[in-house]
């Protein structure tokens, strides 16, 4: 998968692939990393990378995303993601993955309706599972994808039945 960040401010190009063993391989430019890691707390990551331990705390503020590791404080940017979302042909309020990952466990079942806020489904990414909500209530119409699925950002998960006006 291809993204582009921006970090401060300079623009780099990241393409990331998922190993037979779970562990990503990283390309930036011309040098390639290997990368594990895992969620410890809601704004702290465990990242191994090339076999070096680091830590990173993340801090949302509105769309920033602002990440300290080692000392240093950086202002980051998934440009790749507002370009998807941007190119999405998906209606506003669909559920869709925030980064590449596994189906771990569909919540719901088609047919069922659900209340907004209420969990639909958990997918995990390098070793972090994360949890997708419903964002108003509806019907689901459709699952899109399966238990065990590999996903992407953007890629619908759900169709939800048309809202109607009475």
């Amino acid at each position: 998968m291809k993204y582009q960040w921006k970090i401060n401010k300079a623009e780099i190009d990241i393409n990331m692939e998922k190993e037979a063993d779970g562990r990503y391989k990283a390309t930036i430019g011309d040098a390639q990393y290997e990368v594990q890691g895992h969620r410890l707390t809601q704004h702290h990551l465990a990242v191994e990378i090339n076999g070096k331990n680091h830590h990173f705390y993340i801090a949302t503020e509105g769309s920033q995303r602002h990440v300290m590791l080692d000392g240093l404080s950086y202002q980051v940017e998934d440009r790749s993601v507002r370009r998807r979302h941007a190119q999405s042909d998906h209606p506003k309020g669909d559920v869709t993955p925030p980064m590449p990952g596994n189906i771990v466990r569909i919540l719901v079942s088609e047919g069922q309706t659900v209340e907004e806020g209420q969990e639909l489904i958990v997918l995990s990414a390098m070793k972090m599972e994360t949890t997708l909500y419903a964002p108003q209530a509806s019907t689901i119409t459709k699952i899109v994808v399966a238990e065990g699925e590999q996903v992407m950002p953007g890629q619908q998960l759900f169709v939800f039945a048309e809202e109607t006006s009475d």
